[in-house]
């Protein structure tokens, strides 16, 4: 989780009143353009809205891209059950991404999930869910740090490869 808070480039969601203000961070020190998409997805993997931006991102610097009004892409029903996705897009790779939950954790109506784990390759493992999964935390016992990515949140419909120290993996699939 750490290593995506220091990524060369950032988007970060901030609450202002009725509105959502979006950001993009850059730490490089050339400009770039980029294409920042938004999805407002429920829990069970349905697209409710989305949009599709082409941004500036200036060196060294924080911007304003995109603003949005809750009352236009959620209401109160629907703001307990969907998560609004975001992508940073650099010459069509992402950079990165980030999720704004409209609710606090403890009033979302998350779904009881099932994720499938397949090894994908001998230090590899790929995670699959049907319905969003939220914080997932991979634990192998008697390892530290077993994982490249942990404590993160899976879209439903999306996958994750995650890599896994060799012989920690084997250890996991005795």
């Amino acid at each position: 989780m750490t290593k995506h808070a220091f990524a060369s480039f950032l988007i970060s969601p901030v609450k202002d009143n009725d509105s959502i203000k979006i950001f993009t961070i850059s730490d490089k020190s050339e400009s770039a353009h980029a294409t920042l998409e938004i999805m407002l997805i429920d829990f069970d993997e349905k697209i409710l809205k989305q949009d599709r931006r082409q941004v500036a991102l200036a060196e060294n610097s924080s911007l304003e891209v995109y603003g949005l009004k809750e009352t236009d892409w959620v209401n109160e029903t629907t703001r307990k059950n969907v998560v609004l996705s975001m992508r940073l897009l650099v010459n069509g790779v992402a950079v990165n991404s980030n999720k704004y939950y409209f609710e606090k954790p403890k009033f979302l109506n998350l779904p009881k999930v099932k994720i499938g784990i397949k090894q994908i390759s001998e230090n590899e493992i790929e995670l699959t869910t049907g319905k969003l999964a939220r914080s997932i935390w991979l634990l192998l016992p008697g390892t530290i740090n077993a994982f490249s990515d942990n404590y993160f949140d899976l879209l439903p419909g999306t996958k994750r490869i995650v890599q896994v120290k060799s012989n920690d993996l084997k250890k996991l699939i005795r």
